[in-house]
């Protein structure tokens, strides 16, 4: 969750094991305790998508703590000794559930993070809209869950729900208006402003907290980079991984396999056009491997082929540093990257032989004093 830590969401010193903070609030996020004992907490989240959290606890626990719908903050240190960063807000919709392990009973709960709200609504209106995509994505949201979505819906008053104004970042779009949740248009409007033959754009989308105790959340929504470039190639403090720091198990891999370099366009409802090529369609014989791309949000040839090109191009030969992304001081999640950041993934120490990364997810586990985090990457270069 990056650029949330401002003065209202700081949290004390840890106490408990691993520096790790729990609290459990209710339904409106006004806290009720602090979890102090706890075996296991694990956060999963990846950008564009609802996140969850599982939290184990001991079978002595206090269950009268546990509501349904009751909203729990989990702050992680990215070090020992180090400062908590908020990891995750959710809410309890798995009740507890009482197991066995090793011969002691434990109980676990989890939820959902608040882009769940997301879901929580549909939108019933079948008329069509028109703006930018960005825009667009606050308005269903704002429409549903915001104060204009009437008393019985908004989640105004519950959790101050608001959107962001308006940057219009992205290309205008129509979009039609079906019986679907918010998240389905989210979905839709960050393609189409990624495919749009003019001005494509990336957008990323997260509901955040701007208050805690009580809650309260905005939706924002952000263009080509959700959190902060440390990419070798163009960020100001770049963070490196490479054999031996952060990187382990290095594959160089220039592929291929699942490379096209000839595109055909379908618009305007079936009318197929093209190909687009590349420059490598006739390097050897079987170089030509061809597939086909449909945009219908266009009757016009130029603008369906504009758009081809650009599916072209990320369907073209990758050439990737892979390995197993670790934790080690100076390449620490959380301290020294967060999800959404751009980084670079590298051969060696020098960065000649590189791949620029995006961090689309992660997955934190803290159990005792021990704590451990996957990484999901997507590859820009």
């Amino acid at each position: 969750m990056p650029d949330l830590i401002v003065p209202p969401l700081t949290a004390p010193r840890p106490v408990s094991l691993g520096d790790v903070l729990i609290y459990l609030c209710d339904p409106w996020g006004y806290r009720l305790a602090q979890v102090v004992d706890f075996e296991s907490v694990t956060i999963g989240d990846a950008l564009n998508s609802v996140g969850n959290f599982e939290i184990v606890l001991p079978y002595t626990f206090d269950l009268s703590l546990v509501r349904e719908g009751g909203v729990v903050e989990v702050w992680i240190a990215p070090d020992a000794g180090l400062a908590p960063l908020l990891e995750c807000v959710g809410f309890i919709m798995r009740q507890p559930v009482t197991y066995t392990r090793g011969g002691a009973k434990f109980v676990k709960i989890g939820g959902p993070d608040l882009d769940a709200m997301l879901g929580w609504r549909i939108h019933t209106s079948l008329t069509a809209q028109s703006g930018r995509a960005d825009n667009l994505i606050k308005w269903y949201a704002d429409q549903n869950l915001g104060a204009v979505a009437g008393a019985s819906r908004s989640l105004y008053n519950a959790y101050g729900f608001t959107v962001e104004p308006d940057r219009s970042y992205a290309a205008s779009v129509d979009q039609e208006s079906q019986t679907r949740p918010i998240l389905d248009y989210m979905s839709d409007l960050t393609n189409k402003a990624a495919q749009t033959s003019t001005g494509a754009v990336k957008l990323f989308w997260q509901v955040v907290p701007t208050q805690l105790n009580p809650l309260r959340v905005q939706l924002r929504v952000k263009r080509d980079l959700w959190g902060v470039d440390r990419s070798l190639a163009t960020g100001s403090n770049p963070v490196v991984l490479y054999p031996g720091r952060g990187l382990s198990d290095v594959v160089v891999q220039a592929d291929a396999e699942g490379e096209q370099t000839a595109v055909y366009y379908v618009y305007d409802g079936g009318t197929v056009g093209g190909p687009v090529t590349s420059n490598r369609v006739n390097i050897w014989p079987g170089s030509r491997r061809e597939g086909v791309f449909t945009y219908n949000a266009t009757a016009v040839a130029n603008t369906a082929a504009d758009a081809a090109r650009i599916e072209l191009n990320a369907r073209k030969r990758v050439y990737r540093v892979q390995g197993e992304v670790q934790q080690v001081p100076g390449r620490l999640y959380g301290l020294d990257y967060r999800l959404g950041d751009w980084m670079t993934l590298a051969a060696d120490s020098d960065g000649v032989t590189a791949s620029t990364v995006r961090v689309d997810g992660r997955t934190i586990t803290v159990q005792g004093r021990a704590k451990s985090v996957k990484i999901k990457t997507e590859y820009l270069t």
